[in-house]
């Protein structure tokens, strides 16, 4: 009997170690524990109370649980619940809804199992709060749902590879227009090989551990030009894979070639509209150049024929002696010597400057062609020249014919600027590839105003000019592909600089 005793007080001891330990353990459960009868709470632990967020155990037993759970998700919850106490199969796994104190809404997934409390049929539920889990996957759904978004909406595909070449996902909007290839080898489906390209760029990639920009044609979907972004990434697993953004560059392809074409062909057309505009401009100069010859060639023509008429006159009458107030056959000889120069100056400008350049570059002295030069113009006693020519500088690349046009024009420009005589100093120099020509007198000089409207054809400030000779000088240096400057200052001089390239283009 004593033995009994002992034996039923171990059992009891043992039986509230059990229920001490188990209390325990329920107690710092890290899930919420319901157990469910008859519809209403019978127990639940803290972490249910701290699930549902301000009830007390007291307020919480004996209560309905329909009335914790979202209304959208009630009827599946009961419904499941019913089914799992008339034992008919059910998932023991689920998520829902459930509403706290406050009003706020949190996901829990529920595990279910059918017990029997205190004789009768009841629920025993583990309930893990997922709201953060569900928040997050609903942001990543977002995410993927604009991506898929953007990616179709950019004709751009998305495919993940791994290390052993093979394609594990395509993104559905790349896979609605070009067909679902996962499971495939890259190789097989961009390259339409049956070994990896010689230089990967999956490898490449994987090895570099950065990313790689390539540009592919797909030989199986007729030749289609993309461009292809390799990007290296570390799954959870450790395991390297690449992500690759695949844009169809078809049409950039085609507007660059379009692009390409159009750019030539609006050389050519820039080339001969340039051409046109030249001729044009060209062809309206030599319309306003033809009214002003034709008055300034009537001028010297009327001379010629008073003085041919006054000629004929003294020979008719054999009186050829010179009278007081009347010119001799010599004088009038003279003057129709000197307005036959100026027509033939005048139609000698007309010609340079509307006349086709053809240059024939021939190795020069310098030095010479000044002296030449020169020698073709009446330079006054009063007007003093010299020429200074750089030390071991003589011959340079130029049509000698052009290049003395332009010294006689310069230099009789200086002489005509200079009534009261002064000095011409003529300079050339090397600088750099380039030969340098200076021209400089003591003048009255130009005023600023006139200076930018010089190589302007027919601007002059002469009395008697056809405002050709700087145009022309302008004209024959830029076909030498060289420049001409001038500076100038009133009443002090002009000084023209000519820079002649003379490299080999030359």
């Amino acid at each position: 009997m004593d033995n009994d005793i002992t034996e039923r007080k171990r059992a009891e001891e043992a039986l509230r170690e059990s229920e001490k330990k188990y209390r325990l353990l329920i107690d710092n459960a890290n899930e919420s524990i319901i157990v469910a009868q008859d519809g209403l709470l019978k127990f639940v632990n803290p972490m249910t109370l701290a699930l549902l967020g301000g009830y007390s155990e007291q307020e919480l037993i004996d209560r309905p649980f329909p009335e914790f759970i979202h209304p959208d998700d009630r009827s599946m919850v009961v419904e499941n619940y019913r089914r799992r106490i008339a034992n008919e199969a059910v998932l023991p796994r689920y998520a829902f809804r459930v509403v706290t104190r406050e009003g706020i809404v949190k996901w829990v997934e529920i595990n279910a199992t059918l017990i029997e409390w205190q004789g009768k049929p009841a629920t025993l539920n583990f309930l893990t709060d997922i709201t953060e889990r569900m928040r997050a996957e609903k942001e990543v759904q977002a995410l993927k749902t604009q991506m898929d978004f953007i990616l179709g909406a950019t004709k751009t595909g998305l495919d993940i590879i791994d290390a052993k070449f093979n394609i594990h996902y395509i993104d559905p909007e790349w896979k609605k227009v070009h067909g679902d290839y996962a499971g495939l080898k890259c190789y097989q489906y961009f390259m339409d090989r049956n070994t990896p390209c010689p230089d990967c760029r999956v490898v490449k990639a994987l090895q570099t551990k950065s990313t790689v920009v390539t540009e592919e044609v797909l030989l199986k979907e007729n030749s289609r030009p993309i461009q292809i972004t390799t990007i290296p990434f570390q799954n959870d697993a450790g395991e390297w894979l690449v992500a690759e953004v695949n844009v169809d560059i078809t049409n950039r392809k085609r507007n660059e070639v379009a692009l390409k074409e159009y750019s030539e062909h609006l050389e050519e057309m820039i080339e001969e509209r340039t051409k046109q505009l030249q001729t044009a401009a060209r062809l309206a100069a030599l319309g306003e150049t033809a009214t002003m010859i034709g008055h300034d060639l009537r001028n010297p023509l009327q001379v010629i024929i008073s003085m041919v008429y006054l000629a004929k006159e003294m020979l008719t009458s054999a009186d050829i002696s010179p009278l007081e107030g009347r010119l001799s056959v010599t004088e009038i000889l003279d003057d129709i010597e000197k307005s036959n120069v100026y027509m033939n100056k005048i139609v000698s400008d007309l010609q340079s400057y509307a006349g086709p350049l053809n240059l024939e570059f021939v190795e020069t002295d310098i030095y010479k062609l000044i002296s030449d030069a020169l020698s073709i113009l009446e330079i006054p006693k009063s007007v003093e020249v010299s020429i200074e020519v750089e030390n071991g500088f003589s011959e340079i690349n130029i049509d000698p014919e052009k290049i003395k046009r332009v010294i006689v024009n310069l230099v009789n420009n200086s002489i005509q600027s200079m009534p009261k005589g002064g000095q011409i100093t003529i300079t050339a120099i090397r600088k750099g590839e380039s030969v340098v020509l200076t021209i400089k007198d003591e003048g009255v000089g130009i005023t600023n105003d006139n200076i930018p409207k010089l190589f302007l054809p027919l601007f002059t400030t002469k009395a008697k000019g056809t405002g050709l000779g700087l145009a022309i000088c302008k004209l024959l240096v830029e076909a030498h592909r060289g420049n001409i400057v001038v500076t100038s200052k009133v009443n002090a001089g002009t000084e023209v600089t000519i820079e002649i390239p003379q490299d080999e283009k030359t």
